[in-house]
Formats: structure tokens, sequence, C-alpha cells
């Protein structure tokens, strides 16, 4: 550490034969990013620093025994510092910002300083604590910087007992993507359409309409039948009954089966709706101007006999059936 450099020549430094009885007490020690302030618990703001990387350390000396003793003025700091970042450039010339990638292997003091070793004379030490901030402004580059810390004691002139001490250091590292991500694309997503429900129209169902028309037939039966239109349902009842045997014409006497294919009704779609006709009065119903009279023969029609013998027949059974109908009444 001292014997190449040509300004400690007469000079001696020599190691303590015992170790100390007392410590170092490390009060603070950390490192710094460039969004930590440095220093900050320097009571002097100029020594406070941010935007860097570095560590800042804060020591005090506790001497027992045997140990040299502050307040004589013989105890002092040796700093040995190796690191990446040299704060003078190639020609040896202090530079703020140093130089990035210069070596650096020496005592910790100015270089054109050689009247003593060391760091209490200009640096923040004394003989009871030490403390040091090293720090680089350039975060974005990698650093190594460490450092041997011992505690010395001037024995007599250019004589150094070099006793106890500690190491300390940082390192930051910087890494870079050799190949950066490249920056994905927005992706549009597009709106889901909104659909509306579609009405659900409401069939208009024709009234069930049994029209007594010309050609015969006949109807005697309750009916109750919904009339629909688009604004509104209402439910009507109709009584359809046909008792006046004379309005009807039969043919002739056999049981009538509703099931039977051949007396299926059919439905004339041509047939008027009537919404509220009583079906028992014997007026004709009031039309819509809108609508017109329908002059359609019955659905089912029964033909008519020409021969008179079957009319006289007709006549006979018709009267003996309606005392019938009378008689059960």
């Amino acid at each position: 550490m001292f014997k190449n450099d040509v300004r400690w020549r007469g000079w001696d430094f020599i190691s303590s034969k015992k170790n100390l009885y007392g410590n170092f007490e490390i009060s603070n020690y950390y490192g710094c990013g460039s969004q930590t302030t440095c220093a900050k618990e320097e009571s002097n703001p100029n020594n406070r620093i941010r935007g860097g990387v570095g560590a800042y350390i804060d020591i005090k000396y506790n001497s027992q025994k045997t140990d040299p003793k502050p307040g004589l003025g013989k105890i002092h700091w040796i700093q040995h510092i190796v690191n990446n970042h040299s704060i003078y450039n190639e020609y040896q010339v202090h530079t703020d910002e140093g130089t990035h990638g210069l070596r650096y292997d020496g005592l910790d003091i100015p270089i054109s300083m050689n009247v003593n070793p060391y760091y209490d004379t200009l640096g923040t030490a004394n003989e009871s604590s030490f403390r040091d901030k090293s720090y680089r402004l350039d975060p974005k580059n990698p650093h190594t910087w460490f450092a041997e810390l011992y505690l010395v004691e001037e024995t007599a002139e250019r004589e150094v007992t070099i006793y106890n001490g500690i190491r300390w250091g940082w390192i930051n590292k910087v890494y870079r993507r050799k190949n950066p991500l490249p920056i994905p694309i927005p992706i549009r997503i597009p709106e889901i359409p909104k659909f509306e429900p579609i009405p659900i129209p409401i069939p208009k169902i024709p009234d069930l309409v049994c029209n007594p028309g010309s050609g015969g037939g006949g109807c005697n039966r309750t009916q109750t039948d919904g009339i629909f239109d688009n604004d509104s349902i209402e439910n009507i009842n109709q009584e359809i009954s046909y008792s006046n045997i004379d309005e009807t014409n039969w043919t002739e006497d056999f049981d009538f089966d509703i099931n039977d294919p051949d007396w299926i009704e059919e439905q004339d779609p041509s047939v008027l709706e009537f919404e509220n006709w009583d079906w028992t009065s014997d007026e004709e119903p009031i039309l819509d101007e809108n609508q017109e009279e329908d002059n359609s023969e019955s659905p089912v029609s029964v033909p008519e006999s020409t021969s008179a013998l079957g009319l006289l027949a007709l006549g006979a059974w018709g009267i003996m059936k309606a005392m019938k109908i009378r008689l059960e009444k």
C-alpha cells in the first residue's frame, strides 16, 4: 500500500502486535440509489446529494483498556481504496464526474497531498469518528468500489502504528436487454352489437261463425269466442240457440255423429266477422262501412227433396218432433 508511492518515502509503517480491546460502532451504513438522498444525516446540506449511486458510512471508535486514547492528537485514519471509476482523468487531474472505466488503486487522499497519508486531514473524520460518502454521478454505468479502513496512531515523527480496521464498499450493476422487447400494437376490440328484441305478433284469429243461410242446416250450441286485435283481447259470450223447428229443413231421420268425417264443418274464410251480433235476433246485422254482405252458402248444405211425398213425410215428422221437444222441456 505504501511501497510503490514515492510520497511516503522516509515513512515507517508498523503493524500492531495486538488487537484493539475496543470496537468500531457503525452508526449508519447504506447504499444510495439514484432516487436516494445520500448522506442525509450530514448537518451541512452541501454534503447531501442524490441522482447518482454510492454508499454512506458513519463509524464511531470506542477505545478500551490500553487502546490508543482520543484527545492526544495521535489517532488518525488511513483508507486504501480500489475502484473502476477514478475521480481523476488520464492526466491525473481531478474532475467532478471522474472517468468511468479508469481504475484507481491507492490512498483516499488527493494525489497532490504529500504532507501525510491521513484521511482525516481533509476528510470528515476525527480521532473518535469516521464518515465517508463514496459517490458517482453516472448511475447508468456499473461500478465497483471497495475500501480498507484502518485506525492508526502516530507514535513518532513519520512513524505510524497500524491497528485494526474494517472493509466496506458498494457495487451497482446495470442490466441491459440485448434484444429489447417490441412495443405491442394496441388491438382494437370491436364493440358488441346490441340486438333489440323482436316483438312477437299477436295473431288475429277469426271468429267461428255458424251461418244459418239458405240451403238448410241449423245451429244449436253455446259458443264462447275470443276476438283479437292488435291493441287488446276481449272475451265475449255468445248464445247461439235455434229452437224453432220451423226454421230448420230436415230431409231424413238419422243419428248425427260429430266424429263422422262426412259431417266435418268447413270454415269459409269469406264469412264476415261480427263482434256484437246477437245470433238469437231475427234482425239483420249492421255492417261496417268497410264490410260487404256475404250471401255465400252454408258451409254444410243439406240437399232438398223435390218429391211431394218427401215434403209430406217431412212435415209429419217435424210436427211429431216439435211435440216431443215440448214434452221433454
